[in-house]
């Protein structure tokens, strides 16, 4: 039972899951974090995001400073080739299906928010 279990799942969706949780930081901290134009709270604060999307846009708004924006991707996660030694091909198509073929990259966000200059 635990071999078929095995051989019928991926590394990546046991070892990873298709969800990724992202930090992201500011200095100051208090910035309205916006992915993809939508409010999602204030910095710091933890983001549980789907591995499979491929890409969102992150901006980081706080009154005073400079907006700071930056891209999330996805990237190749590399627990996938474990599926070479077990799991196999199964494996494979259930982590792509999964969407834990992928991890959100980069993994950690922290920006640095420049002061707006006043004339």
């Amino acid at each position: 039972m635990m071999l078929a279990m095995v051989y019928l799942s991926g590394c990546a969706s046991i070892m990873s899951g298709s969800k990724q949780d992202v930090p992201i930081h500011s200095t100051p901290p208090g910035a309205t974090v916006m992915i993809n134009d939508s409010i999602y709270g204030k910095t710091p604060m933890l983001m549980t995001m789907k591995r499979s999307k491929p890409k969102r846009h992150l901006k980081l708004v706080l009154e005073g400073y400079e907006t700071w924006q930056g891209d999330l991707y996805r990237g190749f996660n590399g627990v996938v080739l474990c599926n070479i030694f077990i799991g196999g091909l199964i494996g494979m198509g259930i982590d792509a299906i999964s969407g834990a073929w992928y991890k959100v990259t980069p993994v950690r966000v922290d920006a640095q928010l420049k002061k707006t200059e006043t004339p």
